[in-house]
């Protein structure tokens, strides 16, 4: 993604796109703010019997609102319907809904239209869209939106997606963000531009007077392409017409380079003097590249800059480092403080851009933007610096080179302890997760009539997921879980729940077992962590299966050659007591099997943000329905690992196969 449309997401939260009815109550929407309904159904066909309230539409597809066209087969129009349902304390309160999209559309309240935009070309308004009030007179609502956009293939190109965002909260507050979003950030630009005037003006002067100290030279044209930078960037987020908005992001590419690049040079004049073919060759290079990303849009033209933008950063600063090249006049400290934390928040950015981080710190979606103003500043206050050293004394000189070394000292104890802690950490986690994996079974069963078999592949961190098995007579009992959340909590739950298996018997009523253990673990208070099982019982050619909160689980038919979805809905341990769970019964074959596990699988992103998913995983089990089950397991790791990439583990995986291989 282009870092100049960063600061057109700062709204996005999570979605949920397991569900399209949305429960809202006043003390949540005054927790959440920003209630976005993110996830909805939709038709591809076009009738305005969509709107009606009662329409069946438990076929349509469910979706993301801010889709990409190919995302779900997009032919230019379609309806998209989401349920709403309030509590009474928010019964004709002033409400408002702020829908932003680049296309047509027609927004339906249980079945009367409310709004309606005619954004037919894409270089007409596009975002700054005036809040639509609502007042919602009854606690059930129905949302139907008749969406079109003609023109998806132009506007993807560069990074903006064809669908739309739809948020509801209070009217007033969505006045305030809409006015003080643009305020705040036209506040920042002039600031930042007005630093850059006036840094410029000082500098720029002390060139004319004193054209040796060719240092001020390159700082004058560092803080011009800034000017340029900043203006560039914020006049993307203040834009009216997408036209506009590739344009400047066409264009922003020169810029940021060329920031960059006379700031290396800034820099790397501090302590020798510039290699100037070397200086022409990477300011080629910048103009190339900055002239290749106006007509090229893919993101890899991106990756070659951040790469660039690296090389010219160690060029520029590895004399920073270097202790040959310590400076006479000294200054070290403020250049070492503001590349160090420009580079810091750089990264940062890079990080961003790359939607590796999906909610920054503090809301901030331009950190580079600060680290550009924090490293301008350090060169300006080191330039201002050498003019006054000049006259300080030998005394001075010498002080100075022994602050400089306790700072070297300091540095050094700082390493030796940030060293010590992290290796006190690292031989925690691998505790916490020898502990993890020493409540799991040493052994599976493997009966006459069963054969059970389970590989749990850890994440990074120490995570949640559990299996176990007891045998009662002739009846077997298997259960699979995933802990919410990761560490010390998820740690405990998993001991709760396992003490719960062993002492209650879940083999004479699978749901009885689930109330008892919510009432058990609702009563230990354990700061809203729950548990998401899936219990099988198992006695001769008859299977029972109950769950609750885990995804569904496949059934292979030996008869019909098929791999079968057993979907049971149900809340996770913990979370509500008294809950109907369902039951599922079957009788197996041989040859048949069940294939249990958590979510982690699918669940797992590549470095495009998207998810393994459940047919990927069904086509490698339906592809290996004749392996061995170690064999099947080695498949799904490899798997997962190729999709992941770069990409870290999030979650903890735990596969489960359970096989039929002799008639009972």
């Amino acid at each position: 993604m282009n870092p100049k449309l960063l600061l057109y997401i700062l709204l996005i939260t999570s979605i949920n796109l397991s569900a399209q009815t949305y429960n809202l109550t006043k003390d949540s929407l005054n927790a959440i703010k920003n209630y976005s309904l993110d996830a909805w159904k939709y038709n591809s066909a076009d009738s305005q019997e969509f709107k009606e309230v009662n329409l069946i539409d438990s076929s349509w597809q469910k979706v993301n609102s801010r889709f990409q066209s190919d995302e779900i087969n997009w032919n230019g129009k379609g309806w998209f319907r989401a349920e709403l349902i309030i509590d009474s304390t928010l019964l004709n309160i002033p409400l408002g809904i702020l829908l932003w999209h680049p296309g047509k559309s027609q927004l339906f309240l249980n079945g009367y239209l409310i709004a309606e935009t005619n954004q037919e070309n894409y270089d007409e308004r596009r975002y700054i869209q005036y809040p639509i009030p609502l007042h919602l007179n009854k606690t059930k609502n129905q949302f139907a939106i008749r969406y079109e956009i003609n023109f998806s293939d132009i506007i993807e190109e560069h990074n903006i997606y064809s669908g739309f965002y739809f948020r509801i909260d209070n009217y007033g507050e969505l006045l305030d963000q809409r006015g003080n979003l643009l305020s705040g950030i036209s506040s920042k630009k002039i600031i930042f531009i007005t630093i850059g005037f006036v840094l410029l003006f000082l500098h720029l002067t002390l060139y004319l007077f004193n054209r040796e100290n060719i240092q001020n030279l390159y700082y004058s044209l560092f803080i011009i392409s800034f000017i340029a930078f900043v203006h560039n960037n914020y006049s993307s987020s203040l834009t009216r017409t997408i036209t506009e908005l590739i344009t400047i992001n066409s264009l922003g590419m020169f810029p940021l380079l060329m920031t960059i690049l006379f700031g290396a040079a800034t820099m790397k004049s501090f302590y020798k003097p510039i290699i100037m073919k070397h200086f022409i060759l990477m300011l080629s290079a910048a103009l190339v590249l900055s002239i290749t990303r106006i007509f090229v849009t893919e993101m890899f033209i991106w990756y070659i800059a951040y790469a660039f933008i690296i090389f010219m950063s160690i060029w520029g600063s590895h004399n920073l480092y270097n202790r040959k090249y310590k400076r006479e006049l000294g200054g070290d400290r403020i250049l070492i403080t503001g590349f160090a934390l420009f580079g810091v928040l750089g990264f940062y950015q890079m990080i961003i851009a790359l939607n590796i981080v999906e909610n920054p710190l503090f809301g901030i979606y331009d950190p580079f933007i600060y680290g550009i103003l924090i490293f301008t500043l350090a060169m300006s206050i080191t330039l201002s610096r050498d003019f006054a050293v000049t006259n300080i004394n030998l005394k001075s000189k010498l002080i100075q080179v022994k602050e400089l070394s306790e700072k070297n000292l300091k540095q050094e104890i700082e390493k030796q302890i940030l060293e010590a802690d992290n290796k006190r950490k690292t031989k925690e986690l691998e505790e916490a997760r020898e502990f993890q994996l020493s409540l799991l079974p040493k052994e599976l069963p493997n009966l006459k009539n069963v054969n059970v078999s389970a590989r749990m592949l850890t994440a990074t961190e120490v995570g949640g997921d559990y299996y176990d098995y007891f045998i009662k007579g002739n009846k077997l009992t298997v259960v699979i879980g995933d802990a919410t959340g990761h560490g010390t909590k998820a740690g405990n739950m998993v001991v709760a729940i396992k003490s719960l298996f062993n002492s209650i018997s879940p083999d004479e009523n699978q749901l009885d077992f689930f109330n008892r253990c919510n009432k058990i673990i609702k009563n230990m208070q354990m700061d809203k962590m729950y548990m998401a099982l899936t219990l099988v019982n198992i006695e001769e050619n008859k299977v029972s299966i109950s769950s609750a909160g885990m995804p569904q689980i496949l059934y292979f038919n030996s008869s019909k050659n098929e791999l079968e979805e057993i979907l049971l809905k149900g809340m996770p341990i913990g979370a509500v007591n008294n809950f109907p769970y369902a039951q599922y019964n079957l009788e197996v074959s041989q040859k048949d099997f069940l294939f249990l596990y958590s979510d982690g699988i699918i669940e797992q992103f590549n470095e495009k943000k998207e998810m393994f998913g459940i047919e990927r995983l069904k086509e490698i089990v339906l592809s290996s329905v004749k392996d061995s089950p170690e064999l099947l397991f080695d498949k799904l790791i490899d798997e997962v690992n190729i999709w992941k990439g770069e990409n870290p583990q999030q979650d903890d995986i735990t596969f489960m196969i359970i096989k039929f291989p002799l008639e009972s």
